[in-house]
């Protein structure tokens, strides 16, 4: 299965790919968009592109666990990607690299998708 891995962000969204076949994680350029829509197009095209079958969404918890507003954007992101008929898990983003700088986002990415992928393969 092909997954797609988001590190998703308001205005930026670090994208990672795996591909079965090669067994190597890919960072994909940060997507800049200006709203969901925008965002929710850039996604669909990539689906489409890299024959995508499952979504890998960092979930941004809070320090006590809980969900705060950046999750519930991320799961709205989640249900509309499920809508698309794709498989949607989520990663606690905490557990991962913190994106400050540009290409970072990419790398948070890949860093959910490897997290995701050890996760799968030990559980």
């Amino acid at each position: 299965m092909r997954i797609l891995a988001l590190d998703l962000g308001r205005r930026k969204t670090g994208m990672a790919f795996f591909d079965p076949q090669t067994q190597i994680i890919l960072p994909l350029a940060t997507k800049l968009h200006r709203g969901k829509r925008e965002l929710l197009a850039a996604i669909e095209e990539i689906i489409t592109q890299k024959s995508i079958h499952s979504i890998v969404l960092g979930l941004p918890l809070l320090p006590s666990g809980s969900e705060g507003a950046q999750a519930a954007f991320t799961r709205s992101i989640g249900s509309a990607c499920q809508r698309l008929g794709m498989q949607v898990a989520y990663i606690d983003e905490r557990y991962t690299s913190d994106a400050t700088l540009e290409n970072d986002h990419a790398k948070a990415a890949c860093d959910l998708l490897a997290l995701y992928l050890k996760e799968k393969k030990t559980g």
